[in-house]
């Protein structure tokens, strides 16, 4: 819709116009006509209707109205200009204005106007018909005038349609290329992640698969060991949101107290703290040890970055003062006035929508404080 405003189509349509004002005046010159004002105004008549076809329009959709005028502009100034000319016979290139009205309805096809192009096309074949009769021309000269116009809008609509489904394929081909490019490139990312994900199991459970291979002896140490990487890899799957923080580390030193540390994760986690996850298990032991997600670049679960700070504050200090013998932390659910809840052995706390803690009857506690979780004795 957009090729009548591009600079080729309307240099072409200044040197159409140019060169058919050059033929009026020779025409006129000539004495072609019996009345030369009605032709001039034919000519300005159609230069109008060519400007609409041409001008800009908003989305390159030519308006309703806009199309409609060219149709009535291009059969309104061909019968004025056919009118005015003498002789009975073989009108020759006087008859200038039948050829320069078809294609300026013929320009409404490029605008996806089809419809109104046929009506204009029409409106061009009514009109000469119509002067063919009034001025008694005979039945040959009528078919020699408006054979070559209606051909020629049936060479045009016929490229046209191919060219609409030759485009329609390669966007459909486009489509279905940048779907596969998207479809390959997530695969790669994935496999990617699972790599990673292998890597870091392999690069932590190799140890004591290695010493269990060569037969060394299944001591406690070696039971705490395997104990506390399953609790790990366990915490990688059920409890996203602290995966790569210090929350990972605390729980281990829990579990290496006697604590039975469970971590859940109940919130939906977002794309990019999928992919900050994928990056954090890749680490290594030792890295993880000291390694915390960035909290500005993700925030799983919808929380905004000082909100996650805060959770993984307070549930760090928690874990490092409890002494209950059993610890669940979960990751409630978007939705709820609670982010998170802590039940021990001896009571329950929360953490606010904030970040922020609070013991089971809703008061605002400090991590650090003894009734935050009664140790037992």
């Amino acid at each position: 819709a957009s090729a009548p405003e591009t600079g080729a189509a309307r240099i072409n349509g200044a040197i159409i116009l140019v060169a058919h004002l050059y033929i009026v005046i020779s025409r006129v010159k000539s004495g072609s006509y019996s009345h030369d004002a009605p032709v001039m105004v034919a000519y300005c008549t159609i230069a109008v209707a060519f400007f609409l076809v041409l001008r800009s329009w908003k989305d390159s959709w030519i308006p309703t109205w806009s199309a409609i005028s060219v149709v009535v502009l291009s059969g309104m100034s061909n019968f004025m200009a056919l009118m005015c000319i003498t002789g009975t016979g073989w009108p020759g290139i006087a008859s200038w204005s039948i050829g320069i009205s078809n294609v300026t309805c013929l320009g409404l096809m490029l605008r996806y106007r089809l419809t109104l192009a046929w009506v204009g096309v029409f409106s061009v074949f009514l009109s000469t018909a119509v002067w063919s009769l009034l001025d008694d021309r005979p039945l040959i000269v009528l078919l020699l005038l408006v054979l070559p116009p209606v051909a020629e809008a049936a060479i045009w609509y016929i490229m046209f349609r191919r060219s609409m489904t030759t485009s329609t394929m390669l966007v459909r081909t486009q489509e279905a290329t940048t779907e596969f490019l998207s479809r390959r490139s997530a695969d790669e990312e994935a496999n990617r992640a699972i790599d990673q994900v292998m890597t870091s199991v392999s690069e932590r459970a190799r140890p004591i698969l290695t010493e269990l291979a060569n037969g060394a002896p299944i001591t406690p140490a070696l039971r705490l060991r395997a104990r506390l990487l399953e609790a790990e890899l366990r915490d990688e799957i059920r409890a996203r949101f602290f995966t790569g923080t210090d929350v990972v580390e605390a729980a281990r030193a829990a579990r290496i107290r006697g604590t039975e540390v469970i971590l859940l994760d109940d919130g939906k986690a977002d794309d990019e703290a999928q992919a900050t996850r994928a990056e954090a298990v890749s680490t290594s032991a030792p890295e993880r040890a000291s390694h915390s997600a960035p909290m500005g670049k993700t925030t799983p679960i919808g929380k905004t970055s000082s909100v996650r700070e805060n959770i993984i504050e307070n549930v760090t200090q928690i874990l490092e003062r409890d002494r209950s013998e059993r610890l669940v932390v979960r990751v409630l659910p978007p939705g709820r006035s609670m982010s998170v809840s802590i039940v021990g052995d001896d009571g329950s706390s929360f953490l606010d929508a904030e970040g922020n803690l609070l013991d089971a009857e809703g008061n605002l506690l400090d991590a650090e404080s003894d009734v935050v979780l009664e140790s037992k004795q």
